[in-house]
């Protein structure tokens, strides 16, 4: 213990460094859409990732690890912490525990969309997490839409150009911004269209109704953000399915409707059977992960694979074992390309931390 405390001082310089407004990477301009679609038989979430930087890993996370943020508050020397609760499947840009979206085995659902113009709350009592590190914390802590709003008690969302839609197995669906200070739902009655682009949500719901804010044809990534929403929109309104596979079909194709340029990964979440499906640039053949079928057990072995691995059908089974040095190579790399410095290392101590994290005594 008293080694893993001296190591997080040591690091606790070169951290804030990382870890400032422009350290961890953001979806800078990206064009993402993200949908549920649900018709009384079943729920899928959908969403896409549009960027020109297309490398990521697919983590299986296990539930009931003791985790910590990995670079503390600089104003109050505090960093969260929390217990996995559930065990989830993530896509990473960059590394484990830093999420872009996924789903836990409660059938929650999340992915990240680029927001300009996002300001989360002011410092104050609560530690802070970075975007990554909160989706993250989302899916170990959370189960329903009303979870989620929850942790807003518990932690800080710190400077990110973000915002997210969230599905859960009930057929929920929730807009979730930081925006003027304050998180921001919209959800049930107040979600008449269940999706979200890259301007907020209520800009995006005044353009379905046929008007938009004043300045908007200035701007023209702003344009087809809200021209993506419309599509969503009215598809996800009128879906209906004959069964598993056209609900499946629905969803690629919708995704396929929406798709900026370019489109990386696709990603298709059944929130109600426990299945996850993607498909990328890379490899466009549909991969599917049954979440039923992984052993989340904390003290089992976490999996790890490229988002882009050469695979076909039901990958279950065939997800290989995390491997430090692979996914040290994989972050080096996406740091560089997302622009941000950091040393070898720097980023073989935030790796570590991470590595370190056990279970927690039941």
């Amino acid at each position: 213990m008293a080694q893993r405390l001296n190591e997080r001082r040591e690091l606790r310089h070169d951290f804030e460094g990382v870890a400032s407004d422009s350290g961890m990477p953001r979806l800078r301009d990206g064009v993402c859409t993200a949908l549920c679609l649900q018709d009384g038989v079943g729920c899928l979430f959908a969403a896409n990732y549009d960027h020109e930087i297309g490398d990521g890993l697919v983590f299986v996370n296990k539930r009931g690890v003791r985790k910590s943020g990995w670079a503390e508050d600089p104003s109050s020397g505090r960093h969260a912490v929390w217990t996995s609760k559930y065990g989830s499947v993530t896509f990473n840009l960059v590394m484990q525990n830093s999420a872009w979206g996924g789903m836990n085995e409660a059938g929650l659902a999340i992915s990240t969309l680029f927001l300009a113009g996002s300001r989360p709350p002011s410092r104050d009592d609560r530690p802070w997490v970075d975007s990554g590190t909160w989706v993250q914390y989302v899916l170990d802590a959370c189960a329903t839409i009303g979870d989620v709003i929850g942790l807003d008690a518990r932690v800080r969302i710190r400077e990110y150009a973000d915002h997210y839609l969230i599905g859960d197995r009930n057929g929920g669906c929730a807009a979730i911004e930081f925006v003027g200070g304050r998180m921001v739902v919209h959800s049930g009655e107040g979600m008449p269209a269940r999706c979200l682009a890259n301007s907020t949500y209520e800009e995006s719901l005044a353009a379905l109704g046929g008007s938009a804010p004043h300045g908007a044809s200035e701007d023209a990534v702003y344009l087809r953000s809200l021209e993506r929403f419309c599509i969503a929109a009215e598809r996800s309104h009128a879906f209906r399915s004959d069964g598993p596979q056209s609900a499946l079909d629905y969803a690629f194709e919708t995704l396929a409707a929406v798709g900026g340029a370019p489109t990386q990964w696709s990603l298709v979440l059944d929130c109600c059977h426990d299945r996850l499906y993607f498909r990328t640039q890379v490899n466009p053949d549909i991969r599917r992960v049954d979440l039923s079928k992984l052993d989340f057990s904390c003290a089992t072995p976490v999996r790890m694979v490229d988002v882009h691995a050469r695979a076909t059908g039901d990958v279950t089974q065939a997800l290989p074992l995390y491997s430090a040095e692979a996914h040290f190579e994989h972050a080096l790399r996406a740091w560089a390309r997302w622009g941000t410095a950091i040393s070898p290392a720097t980023l073989r101590g935030i790796l570590r931390h991470m590595d370190g994290f056990s279970c927690a005594k039941e």
